[in-house]
Parts: C-alpha cells; sequence; structure tokens
C-alpha cells in the first residue's frame, strides 16, 4: 500500500496535491453476469486506471464521504461506510442490480492540482458489500445511499456446512439430494407475495 513512484517523487518536491476518492463495485446485473461500476469524488464521468483495467468513474460531485479507515492486524473483520448522494447512477446500481456480496475496493487517487494531471493510486481498503440501505429523506431532504462494506476476512468466517455443496454431499451418499438447492439462495431472490 505504497504509492506509485511518480506519486512520491510528486510528493517529495512538496508541490500542491489534491486527493480524490475512488470506489470501485463488481456487483451482478439482473441476469446474474458479472458488472462493475465505479464512482469518485470529482465532478465529472472519467476513465481511470486501476488495478490494471481501464475504469469509468461517474462523478459523485463531491457527495461521496469515506471515513478514515483504521487498520487492525491479524483477521479483524474491518467495516466501513460510505455514504453518497443518490445520482442516477448510482440509484441504478443500488436498485437493479445484485450488490450484496459484491467484491468493493477503495483508492485514493492523487492529482497534480496544476493540469489535474493523476500522479497515482493507491488501494485503501478491499472487501465485499454487506448492504446498501438506500435512505428516504424528510421533505426537503437529501436522499443518499450507504454502502456497508466489510473487508475480504468476513469469508473466513463462513462455516463448515456453508461450503458444502450438492456435489459433496452426493459424493457421500449418492441417494442424499438434501443440498440439492443449496447453490440458489445467492443467486436468486424471492418473489414475495406472488405464486
Amino acid at each position: 500500500m505504497t504509492w506509485p513512484l511518480a506519486a512520491q517523487s510528486h510528493l517529495a518536491s512538496r508541490a500542491g496535491i489534491d486527493t480524490r476518492w475512488l470506489v470501485w463495485l463488481d456487483v451482478a446485473d439482473p441476469a446474474g453476469d458479472p458488472f462493475g461500476v465505479g464512482f469518485w469524488t470529482g465532478d465529472d464521468h472519467q476513465t481511470i486506471t486501476a488495478e490494471g483495467q481501464s475504469r469509468l468513474y461517474y462523478g459523485a460531485q463531491g457527495s461521496l464521504v469515506v471515513p478514515p479507515i483504521n487498520y487492525a492486524g491479524g483477521t479483524t473483520i474491518q467495516s466501513l461506510d460510505i455514504r453518497m448522494a443518490v445520482s442516477p447512477e448510482a440509484e441504478t446500481v443500488v436498485r437493479g442490480y445484485q450488490t450484496r456480496f459484491g467484491r468493493a475496493e477503495v483508492h485514493c487517487a492523487l492529482f497534480d492540482p496544476a493540469g489535474m494531471q493523476l500522479r497515482g493510486l493507491r488501494k485503501y481498503f478491499r472487501g465485499i458489500i454487506d448492504g446498501n440501505p438506500l435512505v428516504t429523506p424528510e421533505v426537503n431532504g437529501a436522499a443518499s445511499i450507504t454502502l456497508k462494506l466489510v473487508s475480504a476476512a468476513r469469508r473466513g468466517t463462513m462455516t463448515q456446512n456453508g461450503r458444502k455443496s450438492d456435489e459433496a454431499q452426493r459424493a457421500r451418499h449418492a441417494g442424499d439430494r438434501f443440498r440439492k438447492y443449496g447453490a440458489l439462495g445467492r443467486v436468486t431472490s424471492d418473489a414475495w407475495g406472488t405464486r
């Protein structure tokens, strides 16, 4: 988690800096196919190369709030609540895509204020989406979305039963179909009120 050389030399020159937050989400579209979307604290949409990929980040016009991140060693599950205003892109992702258990990355981008040239990225958090409540405001209030993220250490808390598949169950006893539909829990949703 160090800055690239271009960013280190810019910081060493004691020139001005402009830092921006970038949040990247890997979620699933309604058909279950992977879909990546990004938001950043800039004013406009911008394509930025992060993690070796060219990614489109939608501008949150400064309404993306990333709290301070407290790091802890070991297997402690870190949590991070990122708040953002309801933009058309954010609302589409929250309401129309399967965000639960999607992957999330938070980067800090270092820009040179003279010309807003990107000097480097630094990953600050990587984890999974634990929830994303859409807060309905009072009259004349502002709606907001809170992305509840937890670190990847959460995967280590999955019980042994949660890792068993139908194939493993049938290998033990060919006629045992107890876990036949166990894998569907993460990819389907209940249609409440319909038959």
